[in-house]
């Protein structure tokens, strides 16, 4: 945040929020809020949201895709 404002800061921790949503319970609202992020406050505000609790994640269906494994990003591959 020093290095480059709250505002790029909040996006730029939105995509790790995003990518590690997968492990918690309610995936898809947690991802949704995640890429509804645009600054730090944003991103605290949905870690506040979801995290508050010490609760167990769960690991995702070994079959699905995720954001590294899609079939549209291997064929960008050079």
């Amino acid at each position: 945040m020093q290095i480059h404002g709250e505002s790029l800061a909040g996006r730029r921790m939105r995509k790790m929020g995003i990518k590690y949503s997968r492990f918690h319970p309610d995936a898809r609202a947690v991802k949704s809020d995640f890429i509804a992020v645009q600054s730090l406050r944003d991103w605290t505000r949905v870690l506040d949201k979801w995290y508050t609790g010490d609760s167990p994640g769960v690991w995702p269906d070994p079959k699905a895709a995720d954001e590294v494994n899609t079939p549209e990003m291997q064929s960008c591959e050079p």
